[in-house]
């Protein structure tokens, strides 16, 4: 018999010990337990050879426990109980929560979801911190598996196979530039496109994007003059008149907003951008985890509603 056999027996031993005391019968104890007597006497033998002493004994008044058994009677039942504790589902509580909870996204991402996530945590779960850092450009794989970082937001071109996933919401890249940019009156070509002077965000530090992959596949390369980490970055007085920038439009259209600028379609066509949760296989069931994420998905579900799909 193996170990989580032996533990399963004992446990159900000590049960059976503890159904025989309280009903004094071995038939009594057998409706009890919801098991035939010929199971409560077998038990009753196991225990007699374990403990070694006869336990209980027969008598006018039923089965009376002897000196032995009186004596293990209350350390059994708070083993059970103890058990009992352990296996019941423990009810979770954001009011109680104290720890504090890491989120590694990019700012574009933290600008649109902070203001609400901030406001439902301070009401739900005011003791919890919330600590936000940087993306890894390797996803934060191994921080996510020893529990330093306990979800990533970002795009799934690249998520490492270790990583569980859920659709958050879908974006598509638009073109940005001054309204006294050369192409801002003219008609936005493959070619122009490919001759502009661009600025570039890469969240993950890398000297290519996915745009530079979709050029490269029809024989086109655009040249960046500069690359910046962060969205934020973004400025009328870092664009100027003659640089372009491809930006998820919502990114976009938050600096439109703040007037000189002119949003043009792209030349070519590009997949819209999909944006995901990420979580360590390892903590899929726990609970906060668990809260986090359904946090996070409702968040995506409430905003304008253009382009955000919901969640599964």
């Amino acid at each position: 018999m193996n170990t989580r056999n032996n533990e399963d027996t004992g446990l159900q031993l000590l049960k059976t010990f503890k159904a025989i005391l309280e009903q004094q019968s071995v038939v009594g104890a057998a409706e009890a337990r919801g098991i035939t007597q010929s199971a409560i006497s077998k038990h009753l033998a196991r225990l007699r050879v374990w403990f070694g002493d006869e336990l209980f004994v027969r008598t006018a008044r039923g089965m009376q426990p002897t000196a032995k058994a009186l004596s293990l009677a209350e350390r059994i039942d708070v083993i059970l109980h103890e058990l009992a504790l352990l296996s019941a589902e423990t009810p979770f509580e954001p009011s109680r929560l104290r720890q504090n909870f890491v989120l590694a996204t990019t700012d574009e991402i933290a600008r649109r979801l902070l203001p609400r996530l901030w406001q439902r945590l301070q009401k739900a779960a005011p003791g919890l911190r919330l600590t936000l850092i940087p993306l890894d450009p390797d996803y934060a794989i191994r921080r996510l598996e020893s529990g330093n970082v306990n979800l990533v937001i970002g795009v799934n071109w690249h998520a490492p196979e270790q990583l569980m996933q859920k659709h958050l919401f879908s974006d598509r890249f638009i073109c940005l530039m001054s309204r006294h940019h050369p192409l801002a009156e003219a008609p936005l070509t493959m070619d122009a496109y490919a001759a502009a002077s661009h600025l570039m965000v890469a969240p993950l530090g890398k000297q290519q994007g996915y745009i530079d992959d979709l050029l490269a596949r029809g024989n086109r390369k655009r040249l960046v003059r500069l690359s910046v980490p962060l969205f934020t970055q973004i400025d009328a007085a870092l664009l100027g008149d003659n640089h372009i920038v491809t930006l998820p439009e919502r990114v976009a259209e938050d600096l439109a907003r703040q007037g000189g600028f002119v949003m043009k379609e792209l030349p070519f066509r590009v997949p819209e951008i999909d944006y995901y949760t990420f979580w360590h296989r390892r903590f899929r069931h726990e609970k906060l985890n668990i809260w986090m994420r359904g946090l996070i998905s409702g968040i995506c579900r409430e905003q304008d509603g253009r382009g955000y799909d919901p969640c599964p």
